[in-house]
């Protein structure tokens, strides 16, 4: 099972239709398994409970939280982006260089 910083990471960067897609997985089992033990229940309802939280936190939550989420989600396009870039600057400085 994953730590509770490892959820908390998870939950930071999901979507809001992922925040939305677990809560409604964690009802569905929840509703399969009425018959858990108590422990399972208990971790059951602080998932569920850090979910609430982070969706609280979206309500408020600064520009910096937003753009690190994004740059979460978009880091591999990011890469090819900056790889197309570093491609093209070489082409120009070697053109130029050649030119000469």
């Amino acid at each position: 099972m994953a730590t509770q910083a490892e959820l908390e990471m998870i939950l930071e960067n999901a979507s809001e239709d992922e925040l939305t897609y677990f809560v409604y997985c964690g009802c569905q089992y929840a509703e399969a398994h009425p018959d858990m033990p108590v422990q399972e229940q208990q971790g059951w309802g602080w998932y569920m409970s850090m979910i609430a939280v982070e969706a609280e936190r979206r309500k408020v939550e600064p520009l910096w939280r937003k753009a690190k989420r994004f740059a979460v989600r978009n880091s591999g396009a990011f890469k090819e982006i900056g790889k197309i870039a570093a491609g093209v600057v070489m082409g120009v400085i070697i053109s130029d260089s050649l030119t000469d």
